[in-house]
C-alpha cells in the first residue's frame, strides 16, 4: 500500500500536485496561444464565423493536454516505477487547472455576478469561445462541457501512455504497410 504513495520518496500528492501545475500552465499556454491565432486569423473568423475557429484551437487545447497527459502516463508506466499506475492519478492531476472552472460554476450557479463572472469564464475557457452563445452569458451546461475536457483528455492520455499506445505510431505504420 505504501509503493502507492511513494515515487523514488516523494510524497504522491507532490507528484500530482507538479502534474496538475503542468496542466495549468499548459491550459495557460493554450489560452496565450489562442489569443495569438485570434489575432492573427481575425480576418478568417470575420469570414468563416468563430465556429470554425474553436473548432482549431480546441485541436490545440485537446493535443496539448492530451500530450501532458501521454507522457506522464508513459513515465509511470514502467516496469521499474514504484507507483501502482492508474488513471485516476490523471484526474486527480487534473483538478488543479478544473478548479478554477468549478469555481465559475458555483459563481454562476447561485447568480453571484454572472455578468462578470461569465466574461471572465469565457476568456479561461478562450479555445471553446464559438460554442458559446455570443450574446447570452455563459450558461451552466457551456460550462461544464469546457471544464470537463481537460479531466476526460487527461484521463484517456494517461490509459493511452500507461500502456504506450501511440495513435501517431499507429498511423504512421499503417500508412507505411500500405505503400509496401
Amino acid at each position: 500500500m505504501l509503493k502507492l504513495f511513494l515515487k523514488a520518496g516523494e510524497p504522491i500528492m507532490n507528484i500530482l500536485a507538479k502534474q496538475g501545475f503542468k496542466f495549468l500552465w499548459t491550459h495557460i499556454l493554450s489560452l496565450a496561444l489562442t489569443f495569438f491565432l485570434f489575432l492573427a486569423f481575425g480576418w478568417a473568423i470575420q469570414k468563416w464565423g468563430i465556429y470554425y475557429f474553436s473548432i482549431a484551437t480546441s485541436f490545440f487545447y485537446i493535443s496539448l493536454i492530451y500530450s501532458d497527459a501521454w507522457n506522464f502516463g508513459r513515465l509511470e508506466g514502467k516496469a521499474y516505477n514504484e507507483v501502482k499506475e492508474t488513471p485516476v492519478r490523471a484526474l486527480i492531476s487534473s483538478l488543479i487547472p478544473t478548479l478554477a472552472g468549478v469555481i465559475f460554476l458555483l459563481l454562476i450557479a447561485f447568480d453571484f455576478n454572472s455578468i462578470l463572472v461569465s466574461f471572465i469564464a469565457k476568456i479561461w475557457y478562450m479555445p471553446f469561445l464559438g460554442y458559446y452563445k455570443p450574446e447570452t452569458n455563459i450558461s451552466i451546461f457551456e460550462l461544464t462541457s469546457s471544464i470537463a475536457v481537460l479531466p476526460i483528455t487527461a484521463f484517456v492520455a494517461y490509459f493511452a501512455g500507461m500502456k504506450n499506445f501511440s495513435f501517431l505510431e499507429k498511423l504512421t505504420f499503417l500508412k507505411r504497410k500500405k505503400k509496401k
